[in-house]
């Protein structure tokens, strides 16, 4: 296993040498033929496709230039790829509810307890490696040739990586389930160390549990408050974000609409991290800016909007957003993208204007 705190040429040489290792596997060769319904790889050679997909996803979160090694995966390595990350997600699903239950009943539940805890979000940030990797590849796919969207080998693959993403989705709820247990980990050295040489666009996309909430959340179990993490709309927005195949979640930041924001909203959305929401009264629909403040200039910046019941708004699709006086277009997902320079540029009123009629949305308070 890599460990994230050792030096940057340390873990690159790491990384390398096991994405080398990886690539050697001799399974692999098996993988040497069209993707498909009926492609049917064998668990080996499926296991050996998701290391590679391990190693390449660890080498783009920690920024770490494999130079000959750089490269996508053929569409039959992703596929297989992606059967493994099926199979490791739904182990996952099952481990995280028998926590609980092994905590209450070990009979040294501070060894075996904190090595379970730890071992399920290390396995969660593997997987979050590899499916980067996996999407960035699938991407490179479509982008080296446009055409290979229609083609049904693609179509198939990318129905899969659909799939897989919304397992990892249901994951993400179980753990959140039991986010009071996973506090446990504030007392090892494991989340300092995968965060440690995160880039900084993906630490504010990584899994909810590495973005300082644990931490803030076992903070105020001391103190005997209670969390303010139950947020399913936030969860909900990363799996939007990832599903769309954004694959980066580079959310950069307001000059001034969020000024005001920030002293109520840093204590929900975490270290960096503000949260501006604006309303439409005669709909009830919400629209949410999440931001990182530290992120580049160019960064995209997503805008979600929401229905009354909390779903995406999906039927907004289309419609014609102002924010700040910058525009944009909601997309399928109900998300209008903008950059940070963009946004930078705008009047800093944190003012929305929705729809061809212009309608103004009111901006809310921060949440107390």
């Amino acid at each position: 296993m890599v460990d994230p705190d050792s030096s940057q040429t340390d873990l690159a040489f790491e990384v390398i040498e096991e994405l080398r290792h990886a690539l050697a596997s001799v399974t692999l060769d098996e993988l040497e033929r069209p993707s498909g319904t009926a492609f049917k790889p064998s668990p080996a050679a499926c296991q050996a496709a998701f290391e590679v997909a391990l190693w390449l996803g660890r080498a783009e979160v920690y920024g770490i230039d494999l130079g000959e090694l750089d490269g996508q995966m053929p569409l039959a390595m992703i596929q297989a790829a992606l059967l493994y990350a099926d199979s490791a997600i739904e182990k996952l699903a099952a481990e995280v509810p028998r926590l609980g239950p092994l905590w209450d009943h070990s009979p040294e539940p501070d060894i075996e307890g904190t090595d379970a805890v730890c071992g399920v979000l290390q396995d969660s940030f593997d997987i979050w490696s590899a499916m980067n990797a996996i999407g960035e590849s699938l991407l490179g796919q479509y982008i080296a040739g446009p055409d290979v969207e229609q083609t049904p080998e693609f179509k198939h693959v990318q129905a899969m990586l659909v799939q897989v993403r919304q397992k990892c989705t249901h994951v993400e709820s179980l753990l959140v389930q039991e986010q009071e247990l996973l506090t446990i980990a504030c007392e090892t050295n494991l989340l300092a160390n995968l965060r440690a040489n995160l880039l900084p666009e993906y630490r504010v996309m990584a899994p909810w549990w590495l973005m300082g909430k644990l931490e803030t959340l076992a903070q105020q179990m001391e103190s005997d408050q209670s969390s303010v993490f139950d947020n399913p709309r936030f969860l909900d927005a990363v799996r939007r974000l990832d599903q769309r195949n954004a694959n980066r979640w580079l959310l950069g930041g307001l000059a001034r609409p969020l000024a005001a924001a920030a002293a109520g909203s840093a204590a929900h959305a975490g270290p960096s991290l503000l949260m501006t929401r604006w309303r439409h009264e005669a709909s009830g629909r919400t629209a949410e800016l999440l931001v990182d403040t530290t992120i580049a200039e160019d960064a995209p910046v997503a805008l979600a909007f929401f229905e009354a019941d909390n779903s995406p708004a999906r039927a907004m699709q289309g419609q014609s957003v102002a924010l700040g006086g910058v525009a944009a277009t909601i997309d399928a997902e109900g998300f209008a993208w903008f950059t940070k320079a963009q946004l930078r540029s705008g009047d800093g009123r944190g003012s929305l204007f929705v729809g061809s009629e212009k309608t103004p949305w009111e901006l809310l308070p921060p949440t107390p």
